[in-house]
């Protein structure tokens, strides 16, 4: 019995630390996808001039963007992804603001993918 006992204690013991480890892991993508998407909407902003409500809406698409990749997605699923980002950033920017944003590659193929 009491073999029983040490048995079933440890391995609660276990499967408790276990989960410990899985939330702070999640907790830290969190933090991760809002720290990126702040860091490429800010570089958006300084790149084209944009006002803070042009800012903030780039920062949420940005942040369900990095949020949405975190999950496992098909290779598909971010292509179209990576097509709806792209013609959400045309769709709000002007013809003089895409054009400096596609000159800059490095920086466009790091939002919309």
């Amino acid at each position: 019995m009491k073999k029983i006992l040490l048995i079933f204690t440890l391995l609660c013991a276990f499967t408790l630390s276990a989960n410990a480890q899985d939330k702070k892991a999640v907790a830290v993508q969190k933090i991760d996808a809002t720290v990126e998407a702040k860091k490429d909407s800010e570089e958006l902003t300084k790149l084209l001039n944009l006002n803070s409500t042009q800012t903030a809406d780039f920062y949420r698409l940005f942040e369900m963007k990095y949020k949405m990749l975190q999950e496992n997605l098909s290779d598909d699923r971010k292509m179209i992804l990576s097509q709806n980002i792209d013609a959400k950033i045309k769709a709000s920017l002007t013809a003089d603001q895409i054009n400096t944003l596609v000159a800059k590659k490095d920086l466009y193929n790091r939002l919309i993918k």
